[in-house]
């Protein structure tokens, strides 16, 4: 993917919560996979915004509010808000 992405994944794996861990994942796999579709299927953005797409759809799906205030912190400390 890329490195947001691969840190993003990295850093999940740390979390101590198995329930942070499975929302903070499930985030991360939810814009990754909007990202992607936007590109390879939509087509309606070049390659190269795949890291402003992934961060734009963890922003929305954040700002949903849905997510504990763990799983938002989690990003907010990495520079990703809603």
């Amino acid at each position: 993917m890329n490195k947001r992405y691969e840190a993003l994944t990295a850093a999940c794996e740390r979390i101590r919560s198995s329930a942070n861990r499975c929302w903070v994942r499930h985030v991360i796999d939810e814009a990754a996979e909007n990202a992607s579709f936007t590109i390879e299927v939509e087509k309606a953005a070049p390659a190269e915004q795949w890291d402003s797409l992934f961060v734009g759809s963890i922003g929305c799906l954040l700002a949903g509010g849905e997510y504990n205030a763990n799983v938002v912190k989690f990003f907010a400390a990495r520079g990703i808000s809603y």
